[in-house]
């Protein structure tokens, strides 16, 4: 696996452990751009699902990322207590 295949596989589990907490939905645009990004790349967006992009996902993957982040920092908080 090259560094980018890396990036592509936690992208992808990103994407799908946001769909099983139901942060993003199958259907949407937002869903559909983030599986144009697996499988395409960034660079493959045009300039208005870049923009969406922008508007519709990343917010969703930076609530999931708060949102895991949180949930790591309580449950290390109580193993250690």
């Amino acid at each position: 696996m090259t560094l980018d295949d890396h990036a592509l596989f936690d992208y992808d589990l990103e994407i799908q452990d946001a769909l099983d907490q139901g942060l993003l939905k199958p259907g949407t645009s937002a869903y559909g751009i983030a599986v144009q990004v697996i499988y395409q790349g960034f660079n493959s967006l045009s300039t208005k699902q870049r923009s969406s992009y922008q508007c519709e996902l990343a917010p969703v993957l930076a609530a999931f990322a708060r949102s895991s982040d949180h949930r790591a920092r309580s449950g290390s908080h109580a193993n250690s207590a």
